[in-house]
């Protein structure tokens, strides 16, 4: 310490070298974080959001539980989606969609005929429904009661579903291959039957056996057919066209192992309501 010519007490400090400071390198500098694309966001939200939706309906699922689910923010879902209203709504056109594309292949198929079509209509229902039980669900637990939610589900596709379905069975029945059955009962009768993969986890536990595996996959689609049909379509033994299950090349493309076994989901139990094959 010195005193300087004004009497204030300095204490010596030593001399550093300014060139010798090194930046400090932060983690992000060191590994730049990838950004993400905004579809691949709003994809990640959509699934998480069907399966919340689907499993605690939409008075029980919150933003901030499919936001935990996605692995993303509340404020990255008010901004792509701005209400939890309107993600629901996305939710049910993304899985709607999904089915269209297939729907929309067979009816642009001139050769085939209105039997033809209804058993290509089964598998893919089936195959479906597979991949992603949770939309029957969530179907099923919209259905039980009148809301402004399944107002907008009727208007939307319900409604378009039911006639363009019911439309194929009546052609088909005209045909004779299908039993004689009141066509608004037998679309429902086939898609409820088309959706066993809701109750796959009671299914698996009581027979032991995966609803997702190939084999019940053809089974679930035999069993329609034998109920639907009058007459076989194929030799005895022999899978229908297009029988692969969800455990194997999916409607997406995407190989699952035969071994992909379905959780128990913990879910009141679907109520019966409006569907759409």
């Amino acid at each position: 310490m010195y005193v300087t010519a004004h009497g204030a007490s300095v204490i010596p400090t030593r001399s550093i070298d300014l060139g010798k400071i090194r930046p400090e390198t932060t983690t992000a500098q060191a590994r730049p974080r990838r950004r993400r694309r905004p579809e691949e966001v709003r994809a990640r939200i959509l699934e998480a959001a069907l399966k919340s939706f689907a499993n605690r309906g939409y008075e029980g699922a919150t933003v901030q539980q499919i936001a935990q689910r996605a692995k993303v923010s509340v404020p990255l879902i008010i901004y792509h989606f701005q209400s939890k209203e309107n993600l629901w709504k996305e939710t049910v056109q993304s899985a709607v969609r999904r089915f269209d594309d297939r729907i929309r292949e067979l009816g642009d198929d001139a050769a085939l005929s209105a039997s033809d079509k209804l058993r290509q209509i089964i598998v893919s229902m089936v195959r479906v429904s597979c991949e992603f039980p949770e939309f029957h669900q969530l179907m099923s637990l919209e259905g039980h009661e009148m809301t402004d939610r399944l107002e907008w589900l009727l208007k939307y596709f319900v409604k378009r579903h039911f006639r363009a379905m019911t439309a194929i069975i009546s052609a088909a029945q005209d045909e004779g291959s299908v039993r004689q059955v009141p066509p608004e009962r037998l679309s429902h009768a086939i898609v409820g039957m088309a959706n066993i993969f809701t109750q796959a986890a009671e299914f698996q536990a009581i027979t032991g056996r995966n609803l997702a595996s190939d084999a019940e996959v053809r089974k679930t689609i035999d069993t329609i057919n034998q109920l639907v049909f009058i007459e076989p379509a194929t030799e005895p033994g022999k899978p229908p066209a297009h029988a692969n299950g969800c455990a194997g090349a999916g409607i997406s493309g995407k190989v699952r192992p035969e071994s992909r076994r379905i959780p128990a989901r913990k879910t009141d139990p679907p109520v019966a309501g409006p569907e759409s094959f």
